[in-house]
C-alpha cells in the first residue's frame, strides 16, 4: 500500500509540473517575435535558452520566488508584434514597459488575460486598431498608449476608475 501512495504522489507531481508555466520559454518566444536592431543585440545576449533563469535576462525583474513580475524593454528600437497570448501566461506579470520602440500590429484582446498588470506602457510605437475591453485588468493603475496609430472609440467604460475619498 505504501508504494501506491508513492506512485500516486509521483504522478501528481509530474502532472502539476507539466502544467506549470515555463516563464523562460515565454520570454524566449517574445524575443523570437522581435526584430532586434544591431544597436540592441548586446542587450539581448543574456536571453538564452542556456540561462538557468529568466530572472537573469536583461530588462526582466522577478519576485523573491523567481516569478517574472516586470518586463522593461523601453527604448531599444525593437520592432515586431507583441505576443500577448503567451506573455499573459506569466501569472505574476505586473509591469510591461515596451514604450519608445517600433512595435506594430493590433493591441490584441489577449491583453485581457494579463490580469496581474498594474503598469502597462506601450507608448511611442506603431500599434494599430481599436483598444479592446480592459475590464478584466482590475489591478491596472497606469496605462500609456500615447503616440500609436490606434483607432475607434476608447473603451473608457471598461476601466475601473475610482475617485479618492475625501474622508
Amino acid at each position: 500500500m505504501h508504494y501506491v501512495h508513492i506512485v500516486l504522489f509521483i504522478i501528481l507531481a509530474v502532472a502539476i509540473a507539466g502544467g506549470a508555466v515555463n516563464e523562460k520559454e515565454i520570454l524566449l518566444e517574445l524575443k523570437q517575435s522581435l526584430q532586434i536592431p544591431a544597436a540592441s543585440v548586446s542587450y539581448f545576449l543574456s536571453w538564452s535558452s542556456a540561462a538557468d533563469s529568466p530572472c537573469k535576462f536583461s530588462g526582466i525583474s522577478c519576485s523573491r520566488d523567481g516569478s517574472v513580475v516586470s518586463i522593461d524593454l523601453t527604448g531599444l528600437s525593437i520592432s515586431g508584434t507583441i505576443p500577448f497570448s503567451s506573455l499573459c501566461l506569466l501569472p505574476s506579470l505586473s509591469t510591461l514597459s515596451l514604450g519608445s520602440n517600433r512595435l506594430s500590429g493590433h493591441l490584441s484582446a489577449d491583453i485581457r488575460n494579463c490580469s496581474s498588470l498594474v503598469h502597462l506602457d506601450l507608448a511611442f510605437n506603431e500599434l494599430t486598431g481599436e483598444v479592446p475591453d480592459l475590464s478584466l485588468l482590475s489591478s491596472l493603475h497606469l496605462l500609456n498608449l500615447t503616440q500609436n496609430v490606434l483607432s475607434g472609440a476608447f473603451p473608457w467604460h471598461s476601466l475601473s476608475i475610482s475617485r479618492p475619498s475625501n474622508r
